[in-house]
């Protein structure tokens, strides 16, 4: 049985850097403002189950709501919304479910993207990130310069793909250090059903005297 434990985690170490390698494509940024409604777009066919995750800055990614298969007059199924403004719209044209997210809030200025069951395999969609614009009536044109210049540090700081290999370097580490210990385990079981034979004393020599 322990024989199997290396191999399994290879295969889910393989599975893991697919999952990186699809999800490092460039997020799409969309500037909202609080209270708005806005749709985000998943390139993941819509007869596939769909996971949308949130993820925000030092926070590990949530699940704000799980989409498809549809049915087939293309009528959208979804269950398990992080909240009642989280929904799912479906795309005729595309054969997609977009997330609609309605009242946007503070909490919501994160990125977001989809993930799909393809064939048994999840594989990551697109992702979109949301930032806050100001509104233009309440600042002068000096403060917006300087708001796009924190957005542009913010881009290079916190961009989709750095943070899917920073995800892929601790994973690889980790997935290492579960094979060392299974590969340990596995030593020291075949030691403790093989134990060595004790070696036996030398015999004496009995002398006789004259």
């Amino acid at each position: 049985m322990a024989k199997m434990h290396p191999i399994k985690i290879r295969l889910f170490s393989v599975a893991g850097l697919f999952l990186v390698l699809q999800a490092s494509e460039s997020a799409e940024w969309i500037k909202v403002r609080l209270g708005d409604t806005v749709l985000l777009g998943c390139n993941i066919s819509y007869h596939a189950e769909t996971i949308w995750m949130r993820q925000n800055i030092d926070q590990i990614p949530t699940v704000v709501l799980i989409s498809g298969p549809n049915r087939h007059d293309g009528e959208v199924f979804s269950k398990k919304p992080l909240s009642a403004r989280f929904t799912a719209v479906p795309n005729a044209q595309d054969k997609t479910n977009q997330l609609r997210i309605t009242n946007v809030t503070a909490a919501d200025l994160a990125l977001y993207y989809c993930v799909g069951r393809i064939l048994g395999m999840p594989q990551f969609g697109k992702g979109t990130r949301l930032h806050r614009v100001l509104d233009k009536e309440h600042h002068d044109s000096g403060r917006e310069a300087e708001s796009q210049e924190k957005e542009q540090g913010v881009i290079s700081l916190f961009n989709f793909p750095s943070f899917h290999i920073c995800y892929a370097a601790v994973l690889g580490l980790g997935q290492l250090g579960m094979i060392c210990a299974v590969f340990t385990v596995h030593l020291r079981s075949r030691g403790a059903s093989n134990p060595e034979k004790a070696p036996r004393p030398p015999r004496r020599r009995h002398t006789v005297a004259n």
